[in-house]
């Protein structure tokens, strides 16, 4: 399929990528495999570079992060600068979280944070960064989190659009 010739240039091409800060984001709905790509994609890269990564559901984040502040600041403090200094960040399900005032404000100091210093950042997300359509019905992350930090990331990412049904749904057995 032509996903895995768009990873495989990627992966070869890696050390250009790096220098650049470019990432990957991948879009598409439920299902269709966004989280399952970007994860070997990491392999692939730890196999090939020896390159360190951090995995972080974004949902998961808020909710350490709020606790971390509210028991331990600290915390909250280093896991911020680890996300923002590893060499490559996924953040995974983009604008599924609850965004909260505090929240945007450090997600979108990491984001900044990775961008100003070329650091590369991999995005899965149901949303498009912008909506591509007429349709005004569309969610996209541009609402969510707005032109300043969705042009970064598009500058800073190679787009892949998913498509296809839900494979979760094929494990299903309906009686």
């Amino acid at each position: 399929p032509q996903i895995a010739k768009v990873l495989e240039e990627y992966i070869e091409n890696f050390p250009r990528y790096k220098k650049e800060g470019k990432g990957i984001f991948i879009y598409g709905p439920v299902g269709v495999g966004k989280t399952f790509t970007i994860v070997a994609l990491l392999k692939k890269l730890y196999e090939k570079y020896r390159i360190k990564s951090r995995f972080v559901d974004v949902k998961t984040l808020s909710i350490q992060l709020k606790n971390y502040f509210g028991e331990n600041s600290d915390k909250a403090y280093k896991l911020v600068n680890v996300l923002s200094q590893i060499p490559i960040l996924v953040l995974d399900d983009l604008g599924k979280e609850v965004l909260f005032d505090w929240y945007y404000e450090v997600l979108t100091y990491i984001i900044s944070e990775r961008y100003n210093q070329k650091r590369i950042t991999f995005f899965t997300s149901q949303y498009p960064p912008i909506n591509a359509s007429l349709s005004s019905s569309s969610e996209d992350l541009q609402e969510r989190y707005g032109p300043h930090i969705v042009s970064r990331i598009l500058e800073t990412s190679n787009l892949i659009k998913l498509e296809g049904k839900d494979l979760r749904l094929r494990k299903v057995h309906w009686k």
